[in-house]
């Protein structure tokens, strides 16, 4: 299924974005994924609220959970073409979001002919 995908805990969907996913949480966000693969663009907000009074995940993890998907399908999630852009008013979250895809997809692409390995070897390789 070929879809866009909005995932912000309270911002509205910008107007005129007919076909657009709206995710209101990290939990929301995967069950989509899950059931309809990766949508061809996202757009990220990076703090999604809290959960029971302490900060929810985030719109950076909803990022390392594709990437570890991706790491997972031996590089087949992620469509081609996938594009990101990051909304969210945190600034440093913004970074974090944007220096992880940019990361990830330029050592994939410089080694997409080599095996990725697991989600856990790209972790140890990033120094978690």
């Amino acid at each position: 299924m070929s879809y866009r995908m909005f995932l912000d805990d309270l911002r509205p969907a910008p107007p005129g974005t007919y076909g657009l996913v709206v995710c209101r949480s990290y939990q929301h966000a995967v069950d989509v994924m899950e059931r309809d693969g990766c949508p061809y663009f996202v757009s990220f907000d990076h703090d999604l609220g809290e959960v029971d009074g302490k900060p929810a995940l985030t719109g950076y993890d909803v990022a390392k959970w594709m990437i570890g998907r991706d790491i997972e399908s031996g590089g087949r999630f992620f469509p081609d073409g996938f594009r990101w852009h990051v909304h969210s008013a945190n600034p440093v979250g913004r970074i974090n979001i944007e220096g992880l895809f940019m990361s990830y997809f330029s050592d994939f692409c410089k080694h997409a002919d080599k095996p990725i390995g697991t989600y856990e070897d790209w972790q140890a390789q990033q120094g978690a």
